[in-house]
């Protein structure tokens, strides 16, 4: 396996801390992250074609979706079990030349360092979990927007905030450092200046909305792209 990779990847091609890193494995870890690099590998090749292929007008829109989301979803898998292994398979892609050699299956990936992962996160739950949590999540946006409509007390509104920043912090990629959960702790945060029998002025009352509105929007955005 491990001449398989050299001869895949190039042995000059490796990077000295990726040698460093390997080094310091079993030989069957060593063994796994081989195999997982050389399905990543193959992934990325697949859809360097395939992309090629849509923009020369040779495959059809619908037919280009399928082949990406079922290659995407074998790309995050591995990505994902080589990320807990410990590899950066970030710094892997880049030290291979792979952004230059499959730039298109990169751009179609949106595999760019520092972008949210959400879609491919949601991609890899199976649809009946995600069911499930979309309905809690949407159902959290819709009672908190009815209360702050009808300008609810403090001490009503901020339970309300919490159960959707639970709900969406438990959603596949909208952990605690995604920017909607950390506006939700920002108005979460505004609403401790207010003594909680207090009701919301008509001012703060409709930027609330309109910051609910915007994280809905962004939800669905989301929801869209992933399941496409």
């Amino acid at each position: 396996m491990q001449e398989k990779k050299r001869e895949v990847f190039g042995e000059d091609s490796k990077s000295m801390k990726e040698e460093v890193f390997l080094s310091s494995l079993d030989e069957d870890t060593r063994k796994r992250i081989y195999e997982l690099e050389s399905e990543l590998y193959a992934n990325l090749a697949t859809l360097q074609s395939i992309s090629r292929s849509f923009e020369e007008s040779r495959l059809d829109p619908a037919t280009f979706k399928r082949l990406l989301k079922a290659i995407m979803k074998t790309s995050f898998k591995a990505k994902h079990e080589l990320e807990k292994l410990g590899l950066d398979v970030n710094e892997f892609i880049k030290n291979h030349g792979f952004l230059e050699e499959f730039n298109l299956a990169v751009k179609n990936l949106k595999w760019d360092i520092g972008e949210e992962n959400s879609i491919y996160e949601i991609s890899l739950e199976s649809p009946g979990i995600i069911a499930g949590k979309t309905s809690d999540v949407v159902s959290s946006f819709i009672t908190l927007s009815d209360s702050v409509k009808i300008r609810a007390e403090c001490k009503q509104i901020y339970p309300l905030l919490n159960e959707l920043l639970i709900a969406l912090s438990k959603y596949p990629g909208f952990g605690s450092s995604h920017k909607v959960c950390k506006e939700i702790m920002d108005w979460q945060a505004k609403l401790k200046n207010f003594n909680p029998s207090d009701k919301l002025d008509e001012k703060t009352s409709l930027e609330l909305d309109n910051a609910i509105q915007l994280w809905k929007s962004e939800f669905d955005a989301t929801i869209k792209k992933a399941c496409f």
